[in-house]
C-alpha cells in the first residue's frame, strides 16, 4: 500500500512537472525585434547593453559625442516602468576615462557595477568594479 502511495504521489508530480514544462515553453518565444529608437541610438556603436535592477536605468557602450574617450559608460533613465527613455547621459570621469570602458554589468542590489577597461592595468582589458551607495541614484 505505501509503495502504491509513492507512486501515485510520483506520477502526480512527474504529471505537474510536464504541464508547467508545457506551459513554460508555449509562452516563452520573444516578441518581435523593436529598435530602441533616436533617443537611445546613435551614428556610433551603442553595444553592451546592462538594465539596473529597479528597471530604471540601462546603461550602455558608446563612442557617441561627449564623451570622455574612445569608448564611454553612458546611462539612459526612465521615471517608471512604463516610461520613455531619457537621453543618455554619460558618466563622467568618475567611470570613465579616455580610455575605453564597456560592458557594465550590476550587482543585485544595484549598488556595485562591474565593467571592464583597456586603461593601464594588468592587461589588454582589465575587469573594473565601481560601488555606489545608493543603488537609485546614477551619479551619486
Amino acid at each position: 500500500m505505501k509503495q502504491k502511495n509513492t507512486l501515485s504521489m510520483l506520477s502526480a508530480f512527474v504529471a505537474l512537472a510536464m504541464m508547467a514544462l508545457s506551459a513554460y515553453s508555449q509562452n516563452s518565444a520573444f516578441s518581435n525585434v523593436q529598435n530602441m529608437g533616436a533617443t537611445l541610438n546613435s551614428a556610433d556603436n551603442e553595444q553592451h547593453m546592462a538594465l539596473s535592477p529597479n528597471g530604471l536605468s540601462l546603461y550602455f557602450t558608446s563612442g557617441r559625442i561627449g564623451g570622455q574617450g574612445s569608448g564611454d559608460i553612458w546611462v539612459s533613465q526612465r521615471a517608471a516602468l512604463n516610461s520613455a527613455w531619457g537621453p543618455p547621459q554619460n558618466l563622467g570621469g568618475t567611470v570613465n576615462t579616455s580610455d575605453g570602458e564597456s560592458a557594465p554589468a550590476f550587482s543585485l542590489d544595484g549598488r556595485t557595477m562591474f565593467f571592464f577597461s583597456n586603461r593601464a592595468g594588468e592587461g589588454e582589458n582589465d575587469i573594473y568594479i565601481s560601488r555606489r551607495p545608493d543603488a537609485n541614484n546614477d551619479f551619486g
